[in-house]
Order: C-alpha cells, then structure tokens, then sequence
C-alpha cells in the first residue's frame, strides 16, 4: 500500500507541470505545421493518422492509393498543405477526391504559408471545392465556386483560344472556318507555387471555344484557371475540346485505397465549361454521350480517321489490284475498343467505296489480360461480336487500333500473337494509335522482345505530342466536321 502511494506521489511531481492534453495525446492530436519534406498531412480530428503513398504510373499521370481507408468512414479528416510546386496543387485536389470516396463526415484543408495571390489561382480553391467542405487560408481569400446548371445553346463560336503552342495552326483554321476571334493564353510562372493567366481580348458575353489538351500536370492546372477566368470574366458559354482527357484510364476503384480520379478530372471540368468534347476518352468505347459516374461527356471516335490515314499508307506499299477481294480487319487489342472498331468499319467500307477497291471489312478484337503496368498477354482467336471466333484468312490485312498506350507495348503483343500463335503475315499488319504516348522512346517500341513485336508500320492522332518516326495523322478533319455538327445539334444535355 506504501508503495502505491510512493508511486502517486512520484507520478504527480513529474507529471504536474504538463497539460491535460499531454496525458490525452492518444485522442486528442495537437495541430503541428508540416514538415518541410512533405506536402500534404492527413489526419483525422481524433488525432488517427491517415497515410497515403503517392507515386507516377510510367506515363507520368498521378498514382494515390490511401493505405487506411477504413480509417475514414464517418470522421471528420484534416489536410494540411505547404506547396512545394505545381504539382503539389493537383496531387491535393486527387488526394482530397480519392478520400471522398471513403464516406467521411467532413473534410478540411487549411493551407500553410501559401495564399492565391490573382484570380487565375483562386481557380484550384474553386476546383478543391467540389471535394472539401471547408478550406482554411492564411489571409482572408473569396473565390467563386461554380457548377454547370442550365446550358445555353451555342450557334455560333464568337472567340477561339488555345493555350499550347501546338494547337495554333488548328485553331486560326476553326477560326477562319467559324468567322472567329482567335486568341491564346499566355501562362507567367513566378516561382513554383505561383503562376498566372492571361486572356486578352473581350470575353464577357461571348461563346467561347478552348482548344486543350490534359496530358501533364501543367496542362490540367492552366486549363482549370483558363476555365475559371472565362466563367469569372462572363463568357456566355465555353466549349471545351479536350483532345485528350487525362486520368481516364483510372475510371474506377480496382484496389482499396484508390480513387476514381478520371471521376475527380472530369467533374471540375465539367462545373467550369458548359460542353466538354473529348477524343476517344478511355471509358468510353463509343462515340457520342458518356458518362462517368454522373458526370456526361461527348465522345469523338478518332478511329474514323486514324484508319483511313493508315490504309493510306497500306496503299503505298500494296496496289489495288493487290489488295482486291482481301479481308482487312479492323482489330482492337481487347473488348474494351471494340465498339469503337465497330464504327470505324462502317466509315472505311465507304472509304473502300471512294478508292473503287472491293475488299471485305470486319471488326475483331483479341482476349487481352493486363498482368501489370508493363506486361499484357493475349490467348485464343480473334472474337467478334457475342465473343464468337470469327473466321480470318491467312492472307488477310490488320490495322491494330488502340485508343491510348504509353509504351506500345499492347500493340507488339497483339502483332506477335497474330503472328507466332495465328501464323498471319507480318508484312500484312498496320498499325494506328489515337493517343500515343510511348513514354520508353521510339527506339525502345521498335525492338523486338521475346513475346513482342513491332508491327510493319504504326500511325498516330496528334492528340498529344507525337514524337518522330511515327506517323502522324492530323485531327483538324474531325475537329470541324464535328464542331460542325455540334453547332447543328448541341448534343450535350445534362444526365437527367
């Protein structure tokens, strides 16, 4: 009994001096500022820590996987967030978005040491939003937040901007096309944590059309301010012609801890332009409407004219009379492209038409599995609708058409597997990609490996930036047949 007395007597004395908090830090976490090695800190209230690793896939798109999910149902979760660079901006709205799927009760960003000095950067507060419940900033910062309600119909585009170098030829074209202002936006980067946007020209009561890109980090964040400064300034309408979504691969939770970041992307485009166009967006496996979630956009099929640019090239190599009364297959390397293959035929059996060449047209696709990020293999025949084999001559001809690649390496399994397992000819087999990225390098692509090959030749959309050695099949065609269309018909209607 002495003892436990001698023992209380000890406890109080040294611990006495310190506050209730100390002897309940188990529960209640004091609020410390961020390390300088890290960006973002995640935590719930109660003082739980919530870890996450952020890493690249090799495309160099964004990779968040939280390692505690469960941690986050029905608590209320803090970020706090020091910038180290631009980056940093997105890698917080992806985390912010990935958590929301998790069922928290709330979520709070307080910003550290940064603030959003002009209205182009108010933008990411604007697209944090959408995710967060409250944002804490150093100084006092109003910024508007906005979500696509009723949409005006557009008949007439009045300015054309850009904002990548690359796409100032296409859209001084659009514009002489559309009797059409053109402007681009010039982008200053004051240091890594600050940048700013600016339109000149007069943008208040305009229908605009932006002319993008998202392919980087960069790309995403001036396209989000671009957005915001034309909704800021009162354009009447903006038409976003995304000629490649970013993140549309990530289009659903394959791992606990993910998010649907394609979801995240798609979602604050949409709150700040009144009609979002892509190219052969990743989800979407055909050509008009659709939708991610609740989230709608409209879907331009490029293998139309990827095709043809590629059977223009077959016309190099073979005559017509060559080519007369063979099978030319349309293959997509999975189930996934097939419904884009399905229309593309119909567009190249008039395009046969047109050349005054008779050859059968069919679509097929291979039963393709991802063993990982590097790694695909192929088995059976060629399917065709209803999963059926379809029944394909030796001597028949390919385009291999996929909508995105990072390295190539789909396309080469594909090839070797019609050539080594199915015995067709190489010199037969094209190839055509509607978003190349072919992050390894051309000299990498056209290497043969123990299960790959490289088919006889292989085109690309300028979508991206496309490097040399690969054909390169412009999409100003589809760009204003489309828009054409789009002024005609303003297909874009919210989800009901």
């Amino acid at each position: 009994m002495r003892k436990c007395w001698l023992f209380l007597i000890i406890y109080i004395i040294i611990f006495w001096p310190f506050p209730l908090e100390f002897l309940n830090s188990s529960v209640r976490r004091v609020k410390s500022p961020i390390s300088a090695s890290e960006a973002i800190v995640v935590y719930t209230s109660r003082g739980g820590h919530i870890s996450y690793t952020c890493k690249h896939f090799p495309d160099g798109e964004i990779y968040i996987r939280i390692q505690n999910p469960a941690g986050i149902k029905n608590q209320d979760i803090k970020l706090h967030f020091q910038p180290h660079n631009r980056e940093d901006f997105l890698r917080l709205l992806f985390l912010a978005s990935t958590i929301a799927e998790y069922e928290p009760k709330s979520i709070e960003v307080e910003f550290q040491n940064w603030f959003p000095a002009n209205p182009g950067e108010e933008s990411i507060l604007s697209a944090l939003a959408h995710f967060a419940d409250s944002i804490r900033l150093p100084e006092e910062v109003s910024f508007s937040f906005y979500t696509r309600s009723s949409i005006p119909v557009v008949t007439a585009f009045e300015r054309i901007i850009y904002l990548n170098p690359r796409f100032q030829e296409y859209a001084r074209k659009l514009g002489k096309e559309f009797n059409a202002e053109v402007g681009r936006v010039n982008t200053s980067i004051e240091n890594s944590t600050h940048w700013e946007m600016e339109i000149s020209g007069k943008v208040k009561g305009k229908d605009i059309l932006v002319i993008h890109s998202t392919s980087t980090a960069d790309d995403i964040l001036n396209l989000i301010s671009t957005l915001y400064l034309l909704k800021k300034k009162g354009a009447r309408s903006i038409t976003l012609v995304n000629t490649y979504q970013g993140y549309a691969r990530q289009d659903k939770i394959f791992k606990p801890g993910e998010g649907v970041i394609g979801y995240a992307l798609l979602k604050v485009l949409n709150a700040l332009s009144d009609y979002n166009i892509a190219i052969n967006v990743h989800f979407g496996e055909k050509s008009g409407e659709v939708q991610l979630k609740n989230e709608v956009v409209y879907n331009l099929n490029g293998f139309r004219y990827l095709t043809r640019g590629v059977f223009d090239h077959i016309l190099e190599d073979y005559s017509p009379q060559e080519l007369e009364g063979k099978t030319l297959c349309l293959l997509a390397p999975d189930d996934g492209s097939y419904n884009y293959v399905k229309e593309a035929v119909q567009d190249m059996k008039e395009y046969l038409v047109q050349k005054g060449i008779n050859m059968r047209v069919v679509a097929g696709y291979l039963n393709k599995t991802r063993i990982s990020s590097q790694r695909v293999v192929m088995k059976n025949n060629i399917l065709g609708e209803g999963g059926k084999e379809l029944s394909i001559p030796k001597d028949a001809f390919f385009i291999i058409l996929d909508d995105e690649t990072s390295t190539g390496m789909t396309v080469k399994v594909a090839t070797y597997h019609l050539v080594n397992v199915l015995g067709f000819d190489w010199w037969h087999i094209y190839a055509g990609i509607v978003h190349g990225k072919f992050v390894e390098g051309i000299q990498r692509f056209f290497t043969e490996g123990d299960d790959n090959t490289p088919p006889r030749f292989i085109a690309s959309l300028d979508t991206l930036q496309i490097p040399e050695r690969i054909k390169v099949i412009s999409i100003y065609p589809l760009l204003l047949n489309s828009l054409k269309e789009f002024l005609n018909s303003n297909p874009l209607p919210l989800p009901q």
